[in-house]
């Protein structure tokens, strides 16, 4: 890979949750940036619009071969949310759901979800239209 337009389209191909990495675009929010800046080829980390540069390059091509070995080390990137509730119940459900289909997924649930209670949420490693039908409506839409 040369450019950082073919890392974008290797890591949407391979399922890289797409809204925490920038690839020469801009980006309000929080996650990974990787953009040419006056000092070169930038790697950097925004959080709460603090962008904080990791590592420079002179060329592109030694910018994506870094970011490529950065990203595949961060699971959470590869991560899509899946269901969310607040019902215990209904996300035990998921959990038995996925394990029966032998997805893999992980828990990040959030003690106080926005002031209103416990928020449970299942993250998987398959974007969500190769989940099995209706999951994500039946754990992830509004009731």
């Amino acid at each position: 890979m040369q450019s950082l337009q073919q890392l974008k389209r290797y890591l949407k191909d391979n399922g890289f949750c797409m809204n925490q990495i920038s690839v020469s675009e801009y980006f309000c929010g929080d996650g990974i940036v990787l953009e040419q800046q006056n000092s070169g080829w930038c790697f950097a980390f925004c959080e709460r619009g603090h962008k904080q540069t990791i590592a420079c390059f002179d060329t592109e091509k030694q910018l994506v071969e870094y970011a490529l070995v950065q990203l595949k080390k961060n699971s959470w990137l590869w991560l899509h949310l899946a269901a969310q509730t607040e019902s215990k119940a209904e996300i035990e459900q998921a959990e038995q759901e996925l394990k029966r289909q032998k997805i893999a997924f992980e828990r990040n649930d959030i003690p106080s979800g926005g002031g209103k209670g416990h928020l449970y949420r299942i993250f998987v490693y398959k974007t969500p239209e190769n989940l099995p039908d209706g999951f994500c409506k039946r754990y992830c839409e509004k009731k």
